[in-house]
């Protein structure tokens, strides 16, 4: 019985924990200061394939890497506060499109009276597309990140990271391995929730332990 109590608590916090996969990685800092954050966000970037084949379409994920603050997505935009947007600019022979933005969660923040909406975690997808006739090697896209921070003290000025986004391309007939994407949706977030409830669910097994020692007691017994 124990075992498959403790399976409840501890399989929703490893599927969490896996939502950063391994990918094509790249970093970049910010441009100008972020007040009312003490550490400068950079990029992760993953990709579902090692390289592009000519002709087909990849999906393709971006995410801040570090912990800005509260941001808002453009899922649910609040007015007044830039929310997080990825802008790439096509290039010749690599089409982009079919953006996804994370969900959101309201909370609260000391300077505004009721809560707002903001990102369940930083991750947008989207998908690139490679012309059949695309010439094979390396192709980068550029473009940007843009946010603003929130905290409790207020919202910061408007950032922006330049991103680049390099792909290789290969023959259309060309071998190349898949790669799991992270989760959209399967944040730190989740994984904090469980952190937090954590002390509700041990307080839920002690009395499911002592009733199982009591019914050991009177020779009934507890499934394993």
């Amino acid at each position: 019985m124990w075992r498959r109590i403790w399976a409840v608590v501890l399989i929703p916090a490893f599927a969490f924990g896996q939502t950063e996969y391994a990918g094509t990685e790249t970093s970049q800092q910010p441009q100008g200061n972020l007040s009312l954050s003490k550490k400068l966000p950079a990029y992760r970037q993953y990709t579902s394939y090692e390289e592009l084949r000519q002709g087909t379409t990849e999906k393709v994920a971006i995410a801040l890497a570090a912990e800005p603050g509260l941001i808002t997505s453009l899922r649910q935009p609040v007015p007044g506060i830039l929310p997080l947007k990825l802008e790439i600019q096509n290039a010749e022979g690599i089409i982009v499109s079919d953006f996804h933005y994370p969900r959101t969660v309201k909370r609260r923040v000391a300077f505004r009276p009721d809560p707002i909406p903001v990102a369940l975690d930083e991750l947008i997808t989207f998908k690139v597309h490679a012309d059949r006739n695309l010439s094979l090697g390396v192709h980068v896209l550029t473009g940007k990140l843009s946010f603003q921070v929130i905290s409790d003290a207020g919202v910061s000025a408007p950032q922006e990271i330049a991103v680049q986004l390099p792909l290789t391309v290969v023959a259309r007939n060309a071998k190349v391995q898949r790669k799991r994407l992270p989760s959209e949706g399967l944040s730190r977030a989740g994984l904090v929730l469980i952190i937090v409830l954590s002390p509700v669910i041990i307080a839920l097994l002690i009395p499911i332990g002592i009733a199982c020692g009591i019914a050991a007691l009177t020779k009934h017994y507890c499934t394993d």
